[in-house]
């Protein structure tokens, strides 16, 4: 099959699966004092599939958001022993990179499995773990997979921390609905395959920096996500969080990609809760 018409049957997928937003949040009481032009959001009711969504398919830094996809081409990897899981890969001084995670810390020599490089990637954001796995999978392979699972806005062009790359134009780039695609097909366990997603799910429920969507819900609620942000000089601001919000009243895929100087976390807080409200996530349905 050629490739247009891959692509063509990708976007045709995409659109039976996760239906295309009908309406923006701006236009819905709950979420209009908070929200700002430069905010991408993506919200998708688990249950029903209504959908909302600001700017949700205009395409922005991914930041952080893009060790979504690098997690996906792992597992991959890992089902198709490309990557034996549990091998392990020693850390070089050539590996290491600045930002977030510890593996910068002392990790020269350190030996490590390639899901514990996942994991880091994943709950501690580590940029090391993250250069370490695109290296191994290659980039080739991780914009492809993105392509297979119909995000096909979502680009990785350069490793983490790559300054010098972002200061030539090159980014690594995503939209809101991509990012709320990926998760939505993890939820159903139509990623990879399903154990392999319900261990992503997992990961993601182990994220170590919680501040964001979740840090406003209530105790009952659950959220499994992954962070971003970008505040390194000469770059735009990048704040974000992406993830799972469950509660007694259902469940939502929820992305918020917020830009430039109104780029702010408590904002995504309120957005988080704002939400839970909007979508009933608090309130059991009756006869469940």
């Amino acid at each position: 099959m050629k490739l247009h018409a891959v692509r063509a049957c990708i976007l045709l997928y995409a659109s039976i699966v996760l239906p295309v937003p009908h309406a923006l949040i701006a236009e819905v009481d709950g979420m209009r004092d908070v929200l700002r032009d430069g905010d991408s959001v993506y919200i998708r009711d688990v249950r029903s599939g209504r959908v909302l969504g600001q700017h949700e398919t205009v395409q922005v830094p991914a930041a952080s958001l893009i060790k979504l996809f690098v997690m996906v081409e792992s597992f991959k990897a890992f089902r198709d022993g490309r990557i034996q899981r549990e091998e392990y890969h020693s850390v070089s001084r050539q590996d290491m990179v600045g930002g977030a995670g510890h593996l910068q810390h002392g990790g020269e020599g350190r030996q490590i499995s390639w899901l514990d490089l996942v994991r880091c990637m994943i709950q501690d954001s580590d940029n090391t773990a993250t250069n370490i796995l695109i290296r191994m999978l290659g980039m080739a392979a991780v914009n492809q997979t993105a392509l297979q699972l119909g995000c096909h806005s979502t680009v990785l062009a350069r490793f983490m921390m790559d300054t010098a790359a972002v200061r030539r134009g090159i980014d690594n780039l995503t939209t809101a609905r991509d990012v709320g695609r990926l998760l939505a097909l993890l939820h159903a366990g139509s990623c990879v395959d399903r154990e392999s997603d319900r261990e992503m799910v997992g990961l993601l429920a182990g994220q170590s920096v919680p501040h964001k969507l979740g840090a406003g819900l209530p105790g009952v609620a659950k959220i499994v996500h992954k962070t971003g942000e970008i505040a390194l000089r000469g770059m735009e601001r990048i704040e974000s969080d992406a993830g799972i919000i469950a509660g007694p009243g259902g469940e939502i895929v929820m992305v918020v990609i917020s830009r430039g100087s109104d780029a702010d976390v408590q904002r995504i807080r309120t957005m988080g809760r704002r939400a839970w409200d909007l979508f009933g996530l608090g309130s059991p349905v009756p006869g469940d």
